[in-house]
């Protein structure tokens, strides 16, 4: 499992970490500019389970430090089929340069982006990743799903974005799927619309998050009771007919952020902890915000 320094204290060599980012001692190549930062991602995801592919539109909200003509950010194996800024009385059409080798895509307009904030609106289209990496499918018991693994720099195979850990945003994600599919984020399920045997799932806002810690997990899966730790309701997600193997997977959670909680002296920070056992899963687990997956046999 991947881990990231949570204190506000310098300690062993970890920098401080505060909200505020700061400026990398040199350019680089394999580094964004910090001109731009994001702030919000609105996106919304299109898995075409039986196909293995996917389709996206994603509106990034920005604050540019100082007037720009182009703005780089991470997008790997991912087909840009439009972009373009939006500023608070403009529309600027975007022209879209790809760079494979650095996983990244330049917006540039005719007019500079002026300072302060902006949105970028990007739609895209990509493959479910065979790899496990980004979005990715599986297949059990001859049923179709799609999981997230982003960790480390992998969110950018799932949708455009500022890929490094400290350009935090907070998120808000819907996703269309199959009506007889489940559909599980970071955050709980704020509302759904059905229409011709489609589902939209609306989540609600998650707090900032680093992209690495996106979570999407789709398919006919299905979830134990909840228990609650406090205000916090814990479930164990599964395939079906493994119900039966989930009981101690839900009680070792429960248990363990009855104790977590107490030894750090802080309530869990996300509104809902949901545990995903996964078919097929590379990392033994990943401690995603508010929906830890993990190896079915671990």
């Amino acid at each position: 499992m991947g881990s990231q320094p949570h204190s506000s204290v310098a300690h062993r060599g970890y920098p401080r970490y505060t909200t505020a980012v700061e400026h990398p001692a040199a350019p680089s190549r394999f580094r964004l500019s910090y001109d731009v930062l994001p702030f919000t991602y609105d996106l919304h995801l299109e898995p075409d389970l039986a196909a293995g592919t996917f389709r996206g539109h994603v509106r990034i909200g920005v604050r540019a430090g100082r007037p720009i003509q182009a703005l780089t950010l991470h997008a790997a194996e991912l087909t840009i089929e439009s972009a373009r800024v939006l500023l608070a009385h403009a529309v600027l059409e975007a022209s879209v340069e790809t760079s494979p080798h650095d996983e990244t895509v330049t917006l540039a307009t005719a007019e500079p982006i002026p300072a302060g904030e902006a949105v970028c609106e990007l739609a895209f289209r990509g493959r479910m990743n065979p790899h496990l990496r980004g979005l990715y499918a599986v297949r059990a018991d001859g049923r179709a799903y799609a999981f997230t693994q982003c960790e480390a720099a992998d969110a950018r195979r799932v949708f455009p974005c500022f890929d490094e850990p400290a350009h935090k945003a907070r998120f808000r994600l819907s996703v269309t799927v199959g009506d007889g599919d489940a559909a599980l984020s970071n955050a709980p399920i704020a509302r759904e619309e059905r229409n011709d045997g489609r589902r939209t799932v609306h989540f609600a806002e998650t707090p900032p998050l680093s992209t690495y810690l996106f979570a999407l997990a789709v398919g006919p899966l299905e979830a134990t009771a909840p228990r609650r730790v406090g205000r916090t309701p814990v479930r164990m997600w599964h395939v079906p007919g493994k119900g039966h193997l989930a009981a101690f997977g839900l009680e070792a959670g429960v248990e363990s952020l009855v104790r977590l909680e107490r030894y750090f002296g802080l309530p869990y920070p996300y509104a809902k902890l949901d545990l995903v056992a996964v078919p097929d899963f590379e990392a033994g687990a990943m401690e995603n915000a508010g929906a830890v997956f993990f190896r079915e046999t671990l």
